[in-house]
């Protein structure tokens, strides 16, 4: 199951966000985030279990669905010829 993990999640203000399969990978991802742009946390065992913590599970996909042409709203059939 994919995984995901934002800056918001923890209160920041920051629109960094990743997503992975492995919560390892992750949290990989968000140890070299947090060294290069949030310099004052420090990366203790407290605050990694506390990071760790707000990784969920990601939403699936969502189905794309395609807008309907402007000849099938109004009705006509989709042969080309009426």
């Amino acid at each position: 199951m994919t995984k995901s993990i934002s800056c918001k999640d923890a209160g920041k203000d920051c629109t960094w966000s990743a997503t992975h399969e492995s919560e390892e990978a992750l949290m990989s991802m968000v140890k070299e985030h947090v060294l290069a742009e949030h310099k004052e946390i420090e990366l203790n065992p407290k605050n990694i279990a506390g990071i760790k913590s707000l990784i969920k599970e990601a939403a699936p996909p969502q189905k794309r669905v395609r807008p309907k042409m402007r000849s099938e709203r109004l009705g006509f059939k989709k042969s080309g010829l009426m």
